[in-house]
């Protein structure tokens, strides 16, 4: 077995494999690997020309009460069926974490793709670390003459604005305006804002699925109000939203790579906070 980054030959199998472990995704997969894939980032397991397992080591920039951060989000870690139990993908994190450190590193991330998978992650230091709230829709809204609409670029300003006071004390992934470009794109038409009588001022934003019912992401004053407005099935709606301590739920895990991390991460004042994807 051999480890090596891939390069823009490994694209078709790397799909392929991506496609095998995570069934259903087949058009994000395309997304991704068209929009955001970089080759020499992504970790390979090969025996020969066979692509074994693969792990995405994608550089994310972190903020906490304490100031920036740097960390490796672990993305899409795969094994071929084929080859489970050998310790390939345990192999593949040791070596990520040694590069991290060894690139200034401060955290390596990830979220689980199923409860399972905690105790596995356990077994190479991470810990449980992140958590979302569940928030379910209400007509009630947070103040007369609120006003909903669809939020477009113009709106990029107000939705960094929002983010940043939610998780401005929390370990929680930044994202310039670049990366909430991306977010509109991949969410397209069905991003939405809650607003103010006057219509400028942003109180809530949700991320809502294709379907129109569950929202990936919900956050703001009002958020239960955006929810109902702007779901297609109000009685069957879900949103996630930052963590508050009742009832949350674990969807993520940290492990420290500084003792800067490993102190903050320890700190367990403010929620930590991940949760789309690789945000």
């Amino acid at each position: 077995m051999m480890l090596t980054f891939a390069t823009p030959k490994d694209k078709e199998a790397v799909m392929a494999l991506y496609d095998l472990c995570f069934p259903g995704e087949h058009d994000y997969c395309e997304y991704y690997h068209n929009n955001f894939w970089q080759p020499e980032r992504c970790l390979l397991a090969k025996e020969g020309e066979t692509l074994l397992a693969m792990v995405n080591l994608m550089d994310v920039p972190m903020h906490c009460a304490e100031g920036p951060m740097e960390a490796t989000y672990i993305f899409a870690a795969a094994t071929h069926p084929d080859h489970r139990g050998k310790g390939l993908m345990g192999s593949m994190l040791e070596f990520s974490f040694g590069m991290g450190e060894a690139e200034g590193k401060d955290l390596s991330v990830l979220l689980t793709e199923n409860d399972s998978l905690f105790d596995f992650y356990k077994r190479f230091g991470y810990t449980p670390a992140f958590s979302v709230s569940k928030v379910m829709p209400s007509e009630e809204p947070p103040f007369p003459m609120c006003k909903v609409r669809m939020l477009g670029e113009g709106d990029i300003s107000k939705l960094e604005y929002l983010y940043n006071a939610g998780t401005g004390n929390r370990i929680a992934i930044s994202r310039d305006a670049k990366r909430w470009k991306e977010i509109l794109e991949e969410y397209n038409e069905h991003v939405f804002g809650l607003f103010d009588h006057s219509g400028e001022n942003l109180l809530a934003y949700a991320l809502m699925d294709a379907e129109g019912v569950h929202a990936a992401e919900v956050i703001g004053i009002g958020a239960e109000y955006l929810l109902w407005c702007c779901s297609m099935k109000p009685e069957e709606a879900t949103g996630r939203s930052l963590p508050t301590g009742e009832g949350d739920i674990p969807v993520g895990c940290a492990l420290a790579l500084s003792p800067r991390a490993e102190a903050v991460l320890k700190n367990g004042q403010f929620r930590p906070y991940l949760n789309i994807l690789f945000n």
